[in-house]
């Protein structure tokens, strides 16, 4: 990814530390479409990012859906990890990794928890109040992977003008290695 800027945390894995990770995710969200200048771009609707007036130098703007949706997405993998991979107990560390290109963001998240086959989690019948993290992060991003460890790794990638792909984003699962 030429141009791209790169951005890196490591964070104990509890829940006491999301905010921290999210607020990073956050600003890497403002940055993307600005160029290195500082100077903010906007994809057009023909798909080409040009000079924009819009400025979100005031604080952090969720009425726009790509840093809204991506920060939905982040939180709810975030979220997992603490909650399951690590069980609720100070384990491990989660380690970002920021990718802010000049039309897209794209998150790793590595953690050494416990696995898990995310082909397994089902499809929910109606609207539970758990479980629907995977979902949400699914709708909301271009592209979602997953690869179980140890370590456990996942890809997070949404465009500002997503690409012309299929009705729903990808979500892949690479068999660990042997």
């Amino acid at each position: 990814m030429a141009g791209a800027r790169i951005v890196e945390l490591t964070i104990p894995g509890t829940l006491a530390f999301r905010d921290l990770a999210i607020r990073v995710v956050m600003e890497s969200c403002k940055l993307v479409g600005r160029d290195t200048s500082g100077a903010d771009m906007l994809a057009t609707d023909n798909g080409k990012v040009e000079p924009s007036s819009i400025s979100y130098e005031d604080g952090y703007e969720l009425r726009n859906s790509f840093t809204s949706e991506f920060i939905s997405a982040f939180s709810e993998i975030y979220n997992n990890i603490p909650i399951h991979a690590y069980q609720r107990a100070e384990r491990g560390n989660i380690s970002i990794r920021v990718t802010i290109g000049a039309d897209s963001l794209t998150v790793d998240i590595t953690d050494t928890g416990q696995s898990f086959d995310i082909q397994s989690v089902p499809l929910p019948d109606s609207l539970p109040t758990s479980g629907m993290g995977i979902h949400i992060a699914r709708s909301m991003l271009d592209d979602l992977r997953y690869e179980p460890g140890p370590p456990n790794h996942w890809h997070l990638t949404k465009y500002l003008s997503p690409p012309q792909a299929p009705e729903s984003p990808s979500l892949e699962t690479t068999p660990p290695a042997e």
